[in-house]
């Protein structure tokens, strides 16, 4: 995600995984983006980000910042 544009990744499709949506309102569970942080089965290209993990703190916050969004 660049800064500022994460708006323009809600309920747009995932250019790696097109079956997919970056990030799900309809089904939170399934973002792409979490999907990529988690090193889920199923992604397309390496898991982010590249080189390190987020803490569990930082991990969590994401997942709250996903699931308080509304759809577009």
């Amino acid at each position: 995600l660049v800064p500022g544009k994460a708006a323009a990744a809600i309920d747009a499709q995932s250019k790696e995984v097109p079956a997919l949506k970056i990030i799900d309102t309809a089904d939170r569970g399934s973002s792409y983006l979490l999907m990529k942080i988690e090193g889920a089965s199923g992604i397309q290209g390496k898991k982010m980000p590249v080189g390190k993990t987020l803490s569990d703190a930082d991990l969590q916050a994401l997942k709250a910042w996903i699931l308080g969004l509304k759809a577009k």
